[in-house]
């Protein structure tokens, strides 16, 4: 998919389970696609933050906080709002944040071609940079 496509997403701070993280979820039809985010979830200019891609969530999590079912943690909301998916593929998303935190243009993208092994960069953008740095 390419083109300009607006969808809601969500930063999700995920405790008690596989250590804690942040999941990076962003609506993709009826559910979301989901990326693990070991390390800051907020990189700054030229800054890459590893990403796994794991399996699509239910669209639920968009505004849920509490508990995971299956005694797999709690997850708390540390950033929401818009996106604007500029292009979408196996190879690479686009996609710019209108959030609080996430805040710009964005590429994730895999380490090797089927992977699940990602990686999320902050693109330089000209003229002054808004930091989202927290």
């Amino acid at each position: 998919m390419t083109g300009s496509d607006v969808r809601r997403f969500v930063l999700l701070r995920h405790e008690g389970f596989g250590g804690a993280h942040w999941d990076l979820m962003l609506e993709a039809g009826e559910r979301l696609a989901t990326w693990r985010l070991p390390g800051r979830a907020n990189p700054g200019d030229d800054d890459v933050v590893p990403a796994e891609r794991i399996g699509d969530h239910r669209r639920d999590y968009l505004d849920y906080e509490g508990p995971v079912r299956g005694d797999r943690g709690h997850v708390r909301q540390s950033d929401m709002g818009t996106c604007r998916v500029l292009a979408e593929s196996a190879e690479a998303w686009s996609v710019e944040f209108f959030g609080a935190r996430l805040r710009g243009r964005y590429q994730l993208s895999p380490n090797s071609p089927g992977s699940s092994s990602w990686s999320l960069r902050r693109l330089r953008e000209d003229g002054p940079s808004d930091s989202m740095r927290k």
